[in-house]
C-alpha cells in the first residue's frame, strides 16, 4: 500500500542555535520504503530514501554535505528524535513535531521567516 503525505514539522536542536525550525516536506511511503524532500534546519531541501521499521527509519539524506549522509530517526506518537553529530559537530540532537496546521499555511510561514531571517534573497526582475 502506497501512503503518500505532506507534513509540517517544527524542530528543536540540541544544544540551540540560529537554525530553521520550520519544515514543510513530503514523504512518500511504500510498504516499509521511505523516499521524500524536506526543508532542512539549514534552509535548504533535503532528499531522503530509506527504510522505515516500525518506531525507527534509517537511510540516506542529501542537503548537508557535498555527499549523502546516514540518518537515524525514532518515532513516537506525532514527535521523532534524530541524532545529528555525525551530520554537523554543532549540533548533537534534535526533537521534531508534526504540526497540526494544514501544509498551505505552513509553507508560507516558513517563507515568511525565511524572509525575516535574511536567508531569502529576492532577485531583481530586469
Amino acid at each position: 500500500m502506497k501512503v503518500e503525505r505532506r507534513y509540517f514539522f517544527t524542530s528543536r536542536h540540541y544544544p540551540a542555535g540560529k537554525y530553521n525550525e520550520l519544515h514543510p516536506c513530503r514523504i512518500v511511503r511504500y510498504r516499509w520504503i521511505e523516499r521524500g524532500w524536506y526543508l532542512n534546519s539549514f534552509y535548504r531541501i533535503s532528499r531522503i530514501s530509506g527504510i522505515k521499521l516500525g518506531i525507527v527509519s534509517f537511510g540516506l539524506v542529501s542537503g548537508y554535505r557535498k555527499y549523502r549522509v546516514p540518518y537515524l530517526a525514532f518515532h513516537w506518537k506525532n514527535k521523532f528524535y534524530l541524532p545529528v553529530f555525525f551530520v554537523t559537530r554543532n549540533l548533537l540532537w534534535l526533537e521534531c513535531e508534526y504540526s497540526k496546521s494544514n501544509w498551505k499555511s505552513s509553507v508560507k510561514l516558513a517563507i515568511s521567516r525565511l524572509k525575516r531571517n535574511g536567508q531569502w534573497k529576492k532577485i531583481p526582475r530586469k
